[in-house]
């Protein structure tokens, strides 16, 4: 066992989460990844063959229980311990193939979210990792003679090939987190792209790729170095969908459990329904947040809407002498033209700086940041019309979220239209730091004395 081959630690949080009152069986996810490696593996004496690819990136929001998720599959195939008592109280117990592969594979567990000490940097957070991760594989496998310099991808291909072929089932969480700080650079964060596709990308060592984060490999990547993976969002795919958040009937049962164990309820059914946000899935699911529900019903009580919640300040009128002080740096002789601006922030850091025409459709931009996932556009230098509204979309929250009307009429809105949403939230959004600040133009404005 080590810290990250076959730990105890995802195990050990797996059980908090299954100890607690308003747990929810996800386990039936495994019947989903356990074809992947028997596709991998000799056929059986039935002839039975699994049927799915072995590189998974699971993308959804934050605090969708992506990370418990995670964890209980690393907990659930991991050789490190035995999670017979939990799981054999689950859904994934009825399987025919449910002992078979109950803690008898390799795991490598990494939560790539996870800092070394101050002081911070990309060089000292790749070291801790490849450090760790080396003390692991020369503590399990002595006989491969792997050396403290030896690169990770070499010292996982001397285990298969030294070891009776060893391979390895990688439970890698959030891992794009790195590509969101600031500490790193545009190069660092190729390298770190360039890392993962040597480690996982055509190797005979892994036995199954699983991942997760809040974006799809496609927005970092070029497509070559990670093109091995099969994204998976809640808005576009139907499939692991329904892992990730509460259903109806989920949150039902845990209503009912609610009502038996709270000895004063609060909260009604419709409670839940209308302050636990979620999102419509591809295929019509509806799912709820599982942290606002738990959250609402171990508090015994509801939440107001998060985004609503976040937003903060107000947003600010300028006179003609004001509007071409703010707007020097575009140097334009028909500022007038530019009835709005938009500052896209990152923290108290101005990010982009956008004007707005809407009568004909145009937009011009200074980017401030040196970090292209900073940028409103990111790469793209000229945006038109269409980028930008493509931009105030993905700074909301989607039209699929349901109880949509309820959302909308909490803000104010008769109906989803992003520009007035980002008026009222920012722009602000779960899953960054990011947000936007919003100035408009009005030539009769005077300024007070």
């Amino acid at each position: 066992m080590g810290v990250y081959l076959n730990g105890t630690g995802a195990y050990s949080l797996f059980r908090e989460d299954y100890s607690l009152t308003y747990f929810v069986d996800k386990s039936g996810i495994l019947k989903e990844l356990v074809p992947i490696l028997e596709l991998k593996n000799p056929a059986e004496k039935d002839g039975r063959k699994g049927s799915a690819p072995k590189y998974v990136c699971i993308t959804k929001p934050r605090r969708f229980g992506k990370t418990v998720i995670a964890n209980m599959i690393a907990s659930y195939f991991g050789k490190g311990i035995d999670s017979s008592a939990e799981f054999d109280t689950l859904q994934v117990a009825s399987y025919d193939w449910y002992k078979k592969h109950l803690n008898t594979h390799n795991v490598i567990r990494i939560s790539f979210n996870e800092l070394p000490d101050e002081p911070v940097t990309y060089a000292r957070y790749m070291a801790r990792i490849k450090k760790r991760l080396l003390k692991d594989l020369r503590m399990a496998f002595p006989e491969a003679e792997i050396e403290e310099g030896d690169a990770l991808w070499d010292a996982l291909t001397a285990v298969y090939e030294y070891c009776g072929g060893e391979r390895f089932i990688f439970v890698l969480d959030e891992w794009d987190y790195i590509y969101h700080q600031d500490f790193v650079t545009d190069a660092e964060r190729e390298a770190f792209t360039k890392f993962l596709s040597n480690l996982l990308k055509d190797k005979s060592y892994v036995e199954m790729a699983y991942m997760t984060g809040i974006s799809p490999v496609a927005k970092y990547t070029n497509g070559l170095d990670l093109n091995m993976f099969s994204d998976y969002t809640m808005e576009s795919h139907t499939r692991y969908s329904e892992y990730f958040g509460f259903t109806d009937e989920e949150v039902d049962d845990l209503y009912q459990k609610y009502r038996k164990t709270q000895k004063e309820p609060r909260l009604s059914r419709k409670d839940l329904a209308c302050w636990c946000d979620g999102f419509q899935t591809f295929s019509g699911i509806r799912l709820y947040n599982p942290y606002s529900v738990v959250e609402a019903l171990s508090d015994n009580q509801s939440g107001s809407y998060r985004v609503s919640r976040e937003s903060q300040g107000e947003n600010v009128i300028c006179s003609a002498e004001k509007w071409a002080e703010l707007n020097r740096e575009f140097a334009s002789d028909h500022l007038e033209k530019y009835l709005m601006r938009m500052d896209y922030m990152c923290g108290e850091e101005l990010c982009t700086g956008i004007l707005i025409d809407f009568r004909d459709q145009e937009i011009m931009i200074r980017n401030h940041a040196m970090d292209v996932i900073h940028r409103a556009f990111g790469v793209i230098e000229y945006p038109d019309w269409e980028d930008f509204e493509v931009f105030l979309e993905d700074r909301c929250f989607p039209r699929t979220r349901f109880h949509l009307d309820l959302v909308l009429s909490n803000l104010g809105l008769d109906f989803y239209d992003p520009l007035s949403i980002i008026e009222k939230t920012r722009g602000r959004m779960a899953e960054d730091h990011q947000w936007i600040r919003i100035w408009y133009f009005r030539p009769d404005r005077k300024e007070k004395s």
